[in-house]
């Protein structure tokens, strides 16, 4: 904690003080750190002031008042070889500790200080502090004693740095202590807080601030960096109530005329051991800086500004940028500030992103449509008569009025010029200075314009087509076209301006605006779309005119027109031409900034793209405004896959910029990182913005698709699919739509769940039309036919694509087809198809399956010989199915041989089935008891008969099969035959009940024969 030195306490005794005296003495010969040297300089605008150290110090920086700042080492001491270079005077004193190792160093100012910047060199041992400043030597005044109130604070970015806004009024004296490289301290005094918050962060480069008060209005503002400090500036921002401090990556620049360091600075250091790195240089070109911006590093460009460089000190800098070009972010309200991307656009023709149902894909961002910048005919040119003549020769009336029209133009009261050109033309018709009054008149209408007045721009045509008309021959005349051609554009007859710049173009005359001429052409013809005709007259400039202040301009309009078209390596080359060409573009044309952050989107170099986007940010004036252009930055850091950083931009959004565009998709993206489907509700209905509430939808509908309710995420965006396909959002709700509706299908028949499986594509059936995998439409269909829907399910196998069928698939689809057939009644179409099929190229598994089939449909046709080479073949031949299916098969063999009355062999195929009877459960091995059963009955084997029939029963062989009461019968007959005349009885009172008519008769014979047997034996033999 800092403690105000007019507070500082001394509560030492008189008895401790002869202990600490030989504390004291040792500490000095043992101090930690040595000063070798300080070196200060007063200027007009700045002090400046170096240090030389051993190691990094220890230090505190205290702001007293306006003009006096006073900076305590601790633990210091003056080195061996100690120098000094500081002017005379009461300016600066230097004073050592007398009873611990330190320094102070006073530093009374003459003018009041805006700002200090402190930064540590490392690798020269260096404190450089600059203090900037402002004012006059009579605004030094002593720091007012009245209370100031701490507000508020926030945190933010600037590039390469972290802002610190504190909202705090009157001015308050305030200090830095800095006791490791990783933290320090912030103190204001004589401070009421108002501050409800204690703690915040992590915010990027901090790891935690913490504020605290104490009983003497002092507040302390804690900071943990993350990593050591370099470089810290506090200034005050003019007319606001907040003080600033910024914390930067990289140190100040230092002049390399102090202390001898002249070719050694870090920046000279850093040129000399990378020699692509390129000397940022700031050239002074009339009312603006360009900034030369290196290849390698290519860092922000500086303020526009109408001061020579020199006397832009860093508090000025940052104070330009000012806390609405940056805005600061609260970070425990969640962000982290300024710099989004990509896509996330809410406009009709924007894309929302690919649908994500099978991969993660889905989650990144796409970049959306390509920048369309519409040029506009509006680079103004100078005034066609420069006014430069003398009055001599002149009449006194020409001499007067002459002179009244120069004081107009003098005064920029075009309107007032026009009316006094007017009078001139009138009065002294014959003048010499005709000519230049008709072009001048011309000057005047168009200056009106550019200062905003649309309503003269026929004035301006009119005005120099009489100039030319007189004096087609003037040197003005190519001017006066171009400046005509410019105000038809804008009137919107730009076939109209066609044909004066092609006058222009045609003849000789002004040659040095040829280049100019070219390039409004060229921008006409991109406006109309002749985009081939635009990049023609573009590259006539960068070819013939290359030299000229335009090629820039044209470079970059053909790097918009590569761009549009979808060439974006292309633009990228072309606009770092324009860079090459033209430094400064972004000033003139700063929707430079955000085509190139565009393209860098689109070539998914989303570093690149978001250090633009900082940029578009800051310069302003783009077709974006600042809740769309943060909202892509965090999609920048969405989309590499970094959402703790994305998602801080995005709260930034919701919160300082509500009811946007960018704050409605920012909900969007925090909802899809949260699952918060309240927030897509509330989007979702909303009103007025209909592509918004689209995305909303979408985003509910990837949620619901997440969780695997993919009945959800069809019933969500079903509402999409029925409007037109015009925009992207609706093209990847169709594709959400269409996969999640697969999904469901496919879960549906895995699970056994036919009747719903059904029942959910009849309620689709239209809407997926021709949109759902071939493989699950067949399983649909398959699953029609396991329910008996046989008619549904041809119809169902009639919409499976075949060609698009996987070759595994095939056979499932002849073979589920042609059950269809069978049970709907056409046993014909069922045995066509299957016949076919087993020549098809398919799997020989599936072939045995359909040869299967198929002979199930011979044994209906009485075909049993070609039924049982049918499946002879498959037994025979290679082991391709599984078991159970090559158990079917021995069951079916032994059933055609049945049929066949070859009872022996049967009996022999069921007992020689693999696996027989251990190895076989269910419907197979029920069939193959009642087949043994059969064939045991046939040969006179009535015991092994009924046990093979009693295994059949038991294991629920029942009236479903139509031979049922004719087994049950064989049966009674086995038991009769085998001497179980009860079992008999009992199962023929059964069938006499329970079977059909003729069955029922024939066991009521047979139960009234047993009964006359038995009373037959009861008669007696005869007598003797």
């Amino acid at each position: 904690m800092i403690i105000h030195p007019n507070r500082l306490k001394t509560y030492l005794f008189f008895s401790a003080c002869l202990f600490l005296k030989g504390l004291v003495v040792s500490s000095l010969v043992m101090a930690s750190n040595e000063v070798y040297r300080i070196s200060a300089n007063e200027g007009q605008d700045r002090t400046r002031i170096m240090l030389f150290f051993k190691e990094r110090p220890a230090y505190n920086l205290y702001a007293v008042s306006a003009g006096h700042i006073l900076l305590t080492f601790h633990d210091t001491i003056k080195g061996a070889s100690f120098e000094k270079d500081i002017p005379d005077g009461n300016m600066f004193s230097i004073s050592e500790g007398r009873n611990t190792p330190g320094m102070k160093f006073d530093i009374n100012l003459q003018i009041p200080f805006s700002g200090i910047d402190s930064s540590w060199i490392e690798d020269k041992k260096l404190l450089y502090i600059e203090i900037s400043l402002s004012g006059e030597p009579s605004a030094v005044i002593k720091h007012s004693r009245a209370a100031a109130s701490f507000q508020d604070i926030r945190l933010g970015f600037i590039e390469n740095g972290t802002r610190v806004v504190m909202k705090v009024d009157n001015s308050p004296s305030w200090a830095l202590e800095f006791k490791t490289p990783t933290a320090f301290t912030m103190s204001l005094f004589d401070v009421s807080s108002a501050l409800k918050k204690e703690k915040y962060g992590p915010v990027k480069r901090l790891k935690e601030v913490n504020i605290s008060g104490t009983k003497d209005k002092q507040s302390d503002l804690s900071l943990v960096l993350e990593s050591p400090l370099t470089r810290v500036s506090v200034f005050r921002m003019t007319g606001e109530d907040r003080l600033v401090m910024d914390i930067m990556d990289e140190p100040g620049a230092v002049p390399p005329e102090m202390a001898g360091m002249k070719g050694k600075t870090p920046a000279a250091a850093a040129e000399k051991e990378d020699g692509k790195q390129e000397k940022t240089v700031i050239e002074d070109k009339g009312n603006y800086l360009r900034m030369k911006i290196s290849k390698k590093d290519t860092p922000a460009p500086e303020p526009a500004t109408d001061r020579p460089t020199d006397n832009i000190t860093v508090a000025e800098s940052a104070a330009k940028a000012g806390e609405d070009s940056i805005p600061a972010v609260d970070v425990e309200a969640g962000a982290e500030a300024v710099p989004p991307a990509v896509s996330g656009e809410a406009t009709d023709d924007s894309p929302a992103g690919e649908a994500k149902p099978d991969t993660d894909e889905g989650a990144k961002i796409e970049a959306g449509n390509a920048v369309r910048i519409e040029p506009k005919l509006d680079d103004t040119l100078p005034m066609s008569s420069e006014m430069k003549k003398t009055i001599d020769g002149l009449s006194p009336e020409e001499a007067f009025l002459y002179g009244r029209v120069k004081q107009a133009m003098e005064i920029k009261d075009y309107e007032k010029g026009i009316l006094l050109t007017n009078q001139f033309l009138d009065e002294v018709p014959g003048s010499s200075l005709v000519e230049d009054m008709m072009f001048l008149k011309g000057d005047l209408y168009y200056s009106l314009w550019k200062n905003g007045d649309n309503e003269v721009l026929g004035n301006i045509v009119s005005s120099y087509q009489k100039a030319i008309d007189r004096f087609p021959e003037s040197k003005y005349m190519p001017s006066g076209y171009i400046k005509m051609a410019q105000a038809q554009s804008a009137k919107g007859e730009d076939y109209l301006a066609l044909g004066y710049l092609g006058l222009v173009l045609s003849q000789k005359k002004g040659d040095e605006l040829a280049p100019h001429a070219y390039l409004n052409r060229g921008k006409i013809f991109m406006k109309l779309g002749q985009y081939e005709k635009a990049v023609a007259d573009f590259m006539t400039i960068m070819e013939q005119y290359r030299s000229s202040e335009y090629a820039a301009e044209a470079d970059f309009w053909i790097a918009n027109y590569h761009h549009a078209v979808g060439q974006y390596e292309e633009a990228e080359k072309k606009l770092e031409e324009v860079l090459d060409l033209e430094p400064g573009i972004f000033i003139e044309h700063p929707e430079y900034l955000f085509l190139r952050a565009k393209n860098y989107l689109f070539l998914n170099d989303y570093d690149r793209a978001r250090e633009y986007l900082f940029w578009a940010l800051n310069i302003g004036r783009q077709q974006e405004g600042a809740d769309m252009l943060l909202t892509r930055i965090g999609d920048t850091y969405h989309n590499q896959e970094n959402e703790k950083e994305a998602e801080k931009f995005y709260r930034t959004v919701t919160d300082y910029y509500p009811g946007t565009e960018g704050a409605s998709i920012s909900k969007l993206r925090i909802a899809g990182y949260s699952s918060d489907t309240s927030i897509l509700d509330e989007l979702s209905t909303g009103k007025g913005n209909e592509s918004i509430s689209e995305l909303a939808l979408l985003e509910k509908g990837y949620q619901l698709y997440d969780k695997n309710d993919f009945a959800g995420a069809v019933n969500t965006v079903r509402q999409l699919t029925d409007k037109p396909v015009e925009t992207e959002t609706r093209k990847s709700a169709r594709s959400l739509f269409y996969n999640a509706a697969d999904k469901e299908l496919m879960r549906l028949y895995q699970a056994g769940k036919f009747k719903d499986m059904t029942d959910f594509y009849v309620g689709l059936k239209d809407a997926l039309a021709g949109s759902i995998k071939p493989e699950t439409m067949l399983n649909t269909a398959l699953a029609f036919g396991r329910l008996d829907l046989n008619d549904e399910a041809i119809r169902a196998f009639q919409e499976v694509r075949l060609n698009e069928l996987g070759l595994q698939s095939r056979g499932a689809y002849y073979i589920g087809l042609a059950e269809s057939y069978l049970g709907s009644g056409s046993t014909a179409d069922a045995r066509s198809l299957l016949e076919k099929a087993r020549n098809y190229d398919l799997p020989p598994a599936d072939i045995q399956r359909i040869s299967r089939s198929l002979a199930v449909l011979y044994i209906q046709d009485n075909m049993l010989d070609n039924a049982y080479t049918l499946c002879q073949s498959i037994i025979n031949g290679e082991k391709l199915l599984p078991e159970d299916e090559t158990t079917e098969i021995h069951i079916l063999s032994a059933r055609i041989l049945n049929l066949q009355k070859r009872y022996a062999e049967a009996q022999a195929a069921i007992r020689s089935t693999p696996g027989m009877p251990d190895g076989i459960k269910g419907d197979p091995l029920r069939s193959a008891y009642m087949e043994l059963g059969k064939a045991c009955y046939n040969t006179g084997d009535y015991a092994g008969a009924a046990e093979a029939y009693e295994n059949g029963f038991d294991l629920g062989y029942s009236t479903d099969n139509k031979d049922y009461w004719n087994l049950r019968f064989n049966l009674a007959q086995a038991y009769a035959n085998s001497g179980e005349d009860r079992k008999a009885r009992t199962l023929l009172s059964e069938i006499s009940e329970g079977g059909d008519s003729i069955l029922q008769q024939r066991a009521q014979l047979q139960l009234g024969t047993m009964e006359l047997e038995k009373q037959l034996q009861r008669l007696p033999m005869g007598r003797n």
